[in-house]
């Protein structure tokens, strides 16, 4: 039985309800799902993703032992599985590395993360041979504007940090400056302490991180500023602290502070998608969505991408999304008008005119 037949075996809500728990949340065709939710993490990670109750029904379902704790039965049926495939090893052909390297574009930032996924797997080659671990600090920044895949790699790093051990929980804590800033002064600095304590064995994720301190007249900013610094060296072996924003601010932030920047082993700059690269996104987004552009459509996209390019603050794969949502919306209020008398192709295809609505 493969990882994902046994997936399969799930009913579809319960498959649809982990896979909003991993942040996919997607509709469709149960294979379709069982698809999503094989290529979103790791076995472990989606496994955790369904209900106690799911995981002990579906063990029952093959006398599979349930009497212990959901971490038991998701090793249980991992075993299971790899017992009824004949094999011993992990399922790499679902490792996160290969999420990312399918992604589309992102070529730079793939060599970085590329080197880290090898050198946690020789970390993890070497402590079974009994030879010493080599630590080193796994804190990173991610510089790049809006819609560049920060936020989406940031999970696939947890993943991957997961995968090989050094991350207990592999979860992703995303945290913005209010959540540093106390009712007064004093209570700034334990709020710092309570997020780095939350984040423990996870990834803690700070986006436009340079809103933390805003400058010599910011009071909380200093308080938090020191905070701040103590624990990410405190940090260094139990959690991963990603900060990211746009590059200009993030390197004023950087060295806001003599011992900020040293804190950090990883520089990651995300590249702004090209106008190819973002017709690969729309295509592949609907795709999944179940929608085709028409060949009027595909051939005004690149103008259209190139136009708002141009733009001050463009938002890039996020843009795409957007003007997806905007298009089948436009589609429907279109094909709403004759809805009886439409085809499948009618209800699937989104024309330029959708666009210019």
């Amino acid at each position: 039985m493969t990882f994902k037949e046994l997936i399969n075996v799930f009913y579809k809500a319960d498959i649809q309800y982990a896979l909003d728990k991993l942040g996919e949340t997607k509709t469709g065709k149960k294979e379709d799902l069982v698809n999503q939710i094989i290529d979103s993490s790791t076995p472990e990670n989606v496994l955790n993703a369904f209900h106690h109750n799911d995981l002990k029904w579906l063990c029952d379902k093959y006398d599979i032992d349930t009497s212990r704790n959901k971490s038991a039965l998701i090793r249980n049926l991992l075993e299971y599985s790899k017992h009824e495939m004949g094999i011993e090893d992990s399922y790499t052909q679902n490792a996160p590395i290969d999420k990312l390297n399918s992604m589309i574009g992102l070529h730079t930032v793939k060599k970085h993360i590329n080197k880290i996924d090898a050198f946690l797997k020789v970390q993890k080659a070497r402590e079974k041979k009994g030879l010493q671990e080599v630590k080193i600090s796994k804190h990173m920044v991610f510089t790049g504007n809006p819609g560049t895949g920060k936020t989406t790699v940031a999970k696939i790093v947890a993943d991957i940090f997961k995968e090989f051990g050094f991350l207990t929980k592999g979860e992703i804590i995303e945290v913005t400056r209010s959540d540093f800033i106390g009712q007064y002064l004093g209570e700034s600095e334990k709020k710092t302490a309570e997020i780095f304590k939350k984040a423990v064995g996870s990834i803690l994720f700070i986006d436009e991180a340079y809103s933390i301190f805003q400058g010599k007249n910011d009071d909380f900013g200093k308080a938090i500023l020191p905070a701040f610094l103590t624990n990410l060296e405190n940090h260094r072996d139990d959690m991963v602290v990603i900060i990211a924003g746009y590059k200009a601010e993030m390197d004023n932030f950087l060295d806001s502070d003599p011992g900020l920047r040293s804190r950090f082993s990883e520089y990651i700059h995300f590249d702004d998608f090209n106008s190819d690269e973002l017709i690969e996104v729309f295509k592949k987004l609907t795709e999944e969505k179940d929608y085709q552009p028409s060949q009027n459509l595909e051939s005004s996209l690149n103008t259209y991408i190139k136009q708002a390019k141009t733009k001050q603050n463009f938002s890039n794969a996020r843009f795409i999304r957007n003007t997806i949502e905007k298009l089948i919306q436009n589609h429907a209020l279109r094909v709403s008008q004759n809805l009886d008398d439409c085809s499948e192709l009618d209800l699937k295809t989104l024309n330029v005119e959708d666009l210019e609505l």
